[in-house]
């Protein structure tokens, strides 16, 4: 859709089963069930959307989503349910991987950074976007090269050490405008170098919050996840995206929201969402779900 000068959409960039209680840290199962279903493994279903921003004649990517480079188990156990999420979406719009001028990550976690990077035709891990220039916060590099034990999992070399190779990663130290209209601020609270994305044109606003909240349900102050590093920084943060977000009318859009990813705040209640569809591809095989 148009915003101000702009031209955004979302994309489907695969969809996955996560435990529930991973995504809801100490809030008891009987009051987050109501929010996200759980099946007979606990796990609820979480997608990964990728926002497409068309900005000064570039294509600009921000999350590469889940990826698909697992094994029969991995997929198994994490239901992934699409061999290339990411890639359909991007030709359903008539758009290749050629075509992304920047990718921007929030974070290096396999679910968000899992398609920085391919397999090719021989069988060689190679970067996705080869014709891209992925930003990263300085801070969340260094940590997913040397993560805490607790946290060591969640990161997979595969998927950025190549791109880092091919000298396609440029770092960012704190907040950025990296073109105008088009602002990465440093979060932190879930990494340590995690980054939000906020849009402004006109008078249009939106923010891309990725895992610092990443559902509507975690509007709610307490409502952190367990895989949040810094859980009181959660919580400030969220007190800050909401105002900011409410008193300014962003469209504020979630990364792992399956019915709603996208709407506005009401400054009269910020913890919940005012839906708004925008404009999003969705594979067949999910639609309903």
């Amino acid at each position: 859709m148009k915003f101000g000068q702009f031209e955004i959409e979302l994309l489907d960039a695969g969809h996955f089963h996560m435990d529930g209680g991973m995504m809801f840290g100490v809030v008891p199962k009987v009051l987050w069930e109501k929010k996200k279903p759980a099946d007979e493994l606990n796990r609820i279903h979480m997608c990964t959307n990728s926002l497409l921003i068309r900005a000064y004649n570039l294509n600009i990517l921000v999350e590469t989503g889940i990826g698909n480079k697992y094994s029969p188990k991995e997929r198994e156990r994490w239901k992934i349910s699409e061999e290339d999420a990411l890639g359909k979406s991007l030709a359903e719009i008539g758009m290749s991987r050629n075509d992304i001028d920047i990718v921007i990550q929030t974070h290096l976690h396999f679910d968000h950074a899992g398609g920085m990077t391919i397999v090719d035709d021989r069988g060689y891990v190679v970067p996705a976007f080869p014709k891209a220039k992925y930003l990263v916060q300085r801070k969340e590099w260094e940590f997913a090269l040397s993560p805490d034990p607790r946290s060591k999992a969640s990161f997979i070399e595969d998927n950025f050490i190549p791109v880092y190779e091919k000298n396609l990663v440029e770092f960012v130290d704190g907040n950025a405008e990296i073109l105008p209209g088009i602002e990465l601020r440093l979060t932190g609270a879930h990494t340590p170098g995690h980054q939000s994305v906020f849009l402004k044109s006109q008078d249009l606003g939106a923010v891309f919050l990725g895992d610092v909240i990443p559902f509507p349900a975690h509007l709610r102050t307490p409502w952190v996840a367990a895989t949040d590093l810094f859980p009181l920084d959660s919580m400030e943060q969220k007190l800050k995206l909401r105002e900011e977000a409410a008193n300014n009318r962003y469209l504020v859009i979630f990364v792992h929201e399956t019915d709603h990813p996208s709407g506005h705040l009401d400054p009269a209640n910020t913890e919940e969402l005012i839906p708004f569809e925008m404009p999003r591809t969705i594979n067949a095989q999910h639609e309903n779900k």
